[in-house]
C-alpha cells in the first residue's frame, strides 16, 4: 500500500490502484470525530459498570448531544456483533453478587432492601452449565 497525496488519509494499492481508508468498514467510518475521542469514549464506557449516558459523554468529551448519543450506540452494536460470533461451552461460572442491604449513603436514612429481612444483604451465586 502506498500513501496518496490527498488531504484525506487514503491508501492506494500499487497493483490495482484501489483507494481505501483505514477506518472503512468499522464503526469509525465516515466520522468527523477524532479517533482519539472515540478511544476515550470506549475507555469510559468500558470502565463504567452501569454504562455512560449520552449526556455524560457529551459533557466529558465536549461533543454535541447527538454525536454523543450515536457513539455508545455504535460501540454497543459492535460489541454485540462480536459477542454473537462466540458461544460459551463447557461449565461457565460467574462471580458472587450481593443484593440489598442498608444504604451506604451517609445523608440517607437506612432502609431495608426489597426482599431481604432486616436490611441484610442477600448473597446470590449465579452459574450455568451448558450441555
Amino acid at each position: 500500500m502506498q500513501r496518496t497525496g490527498r488531504t484525506l488519509p487514503l491508501y492506494e494499492c500499487r497493483t490495482c490502484s484501489h483507494q481505501e481508508s483505514l477506518t472503512a468498514g468499522t464503526i469509525f467510518q465516515h466520522t468527523r470525530v477524532a479517533l482519539r475521542v472515540w478511544f476515550v469514549a470506549i475507555f469510559l464506557m468500558a470502565m463504567d459498570k452501569g454504562g455512560k449516558s449520552a449526556l455524560t459523554l457529551s459533557r466529558e468529551l465536549g461533543l454535541r448531544y447527538a454525536t454523543a448519543w450515536l457513539m455508545p450506540h455504535k460501540i454497543q452494536r459492535a460489541m454485540a456483533d462480536r459477542n454473537a460470533k462466540y458461544q460459551l461451552a463447557g461449565l461457565v461460572e460467574l462471580d458472587d453478587a450481593y443484593f440489598g442491604g442498608a444504604s451506604q449513603s451517609p445523608w440517607r436514612s437506612p432502609r431495608m432492601a426489597r426482599g431481604s429481612k432486616g436490611g441484610e444483604p442477600t448473597k446470590i451465586r449465579w452459574w450455568w452449565a451448558s450441555v
